[in-house]
């Protein structure tokens, strides 16, 4: 029987192992991304703010944010650190034309940096200002009823960087 020769030199295991170290760390730096994402963005997920109002049993045990009372119960509104360029669509709606509004912060500053105006409209409508007595709660009531549309609330932002906080609602 004849015997088959090989064609060209035989492989070095050297340059075999070189090749696998090679694939190796592309096949890491293609999944580490991967990896890395499916690992971190759960975490990331979770510290996004949800921005709908939601229902708190009372201000208790609330901090700091802008709330705002319904016959159902107490909402505390998602605070934006810009005006909106378009009214957000989850916006609560209120069932009262002169709603309740409170505001509650560490400490709360002049009371003129605080508002309830139209939304996309300079009308600012007259309102009725009032502090607790341990001076963490301002309430603020229209004096009159607001009539049916979009309005936004304007609030000195706690703390040392000061700007303004934004909420929004609307009275149907």
């Amino acid at each position: 029987m004849p015997q088959v020769s090989r064609q060209g030199p035989p492989e070095r295991a050297e340059e075999r192992t070189r090749l696998g170290r090679r694939a190796k760390v592309v096949i890491l730096a293609a999944l580490a991304p991967v990896v890395i994402g499916v690992a971190v963005l759960p975490f990331i997920l979770l510290t996004v703010p949800d921005p709908h109002p939601v229902k708190v049993p009372g201000l208790a045990g609330e901090i700091a944010g802008t709330y705002v009372m319904r016959q159902d119960g107490l909402y505390k509104l998602f605070p934006y650190s810009a005006p909106l360029l378009t009214f957000p669509n989850d916006a609560l709606v209120v069932d009262d034309p002169r709603p309740k509004v409170m505001v509650k912060f560490r400490q709360l500053d002049l009371l003129s940096l605080y508002a309830i105006s139209r939304y996309a409209s300079p009308q600012v409508p007259a309102v009725d200002k009032t502090v607790d007595q341990a001076g963490k709660v301002l309430y603020l009531r229209p004096k009159e009823a607001l009539n049916a549309g979009q309005y936004v609330i304007s609030a000195a932002r706690d703390g040392a960087d000061g700007g303004e906080d934004y909420f929004y609602f609307t009275v149907p």
